[in-house]
């Protein structure tokens, strides 16, 4: 029953906010405040928090900065894949989403060949850190090895 209450009152702030940074900044505020309350309803503890009140990416270690942050970096990035562009499918598209955001940490990138035989037989990271979910780029190109850098567009 408090998980529930406490998702309700997130969504609450959530679906108030009109999209000024102030506002943003106050739901940011309730937001950690539920995340403590969720965790704790949850039988967790708040060790699974970090000193701004943030949870704590999954194996420990800081989140991997993936975004290009001005145009200067973005045509670095870009020129470093020697014009060697991918579509990615809708699936892919998401797994791009949820590993810039952090969702998948500790990876920082789609796995390579070690961590997903790991995955597929033993459900976990070579690190022993549990991960059921492989997470690859998938292509039938046969011009892209894994490892290849390369841009990503989707539609």
């Amino acid at each position: 029953m408090r998980l529930t209450r406490c998702l309700r009152a997130l969504s609450a702030q959530v679906h108030r906010c009109s999209g000024s940074a102030t506002q943003w900044s106050q739901v940011q505020g309730g937001v950690d405040t539920h995340l403590h309350s969720f965790a704790a309803a949850a039988g967790g503890n708040s060790s699974a928090f970090g000193p701004d009140g943030r949870i704590l990416p999954y194996g420990g270690g800081p989140l991997a900065e993936r975004m290009a942050r001005e145009d200067g970096e973005a045509a670095e990035l870009v020129a470093s894949c020697r014009g060697k562009v991918l579509e990615c499918s809708d699936r892919n598209a998401c797994d791009v989403e949820v590993l810039l955001g952090g969702g998948f940490s500790p990876l920082t990138g789609f796995m390579g060949r070690q961590e997903y035989a790991s995955v597929l037989k033993h459900k976990r990271l070579p690190s022993g850190l549990l991960f059921g979910l492989p997470v690859v780029m998938d292509t039938r190109r046969t011009d892209v090895t894994a490892g290849q850098r390369g841009v990503l567009q989707h539609r």
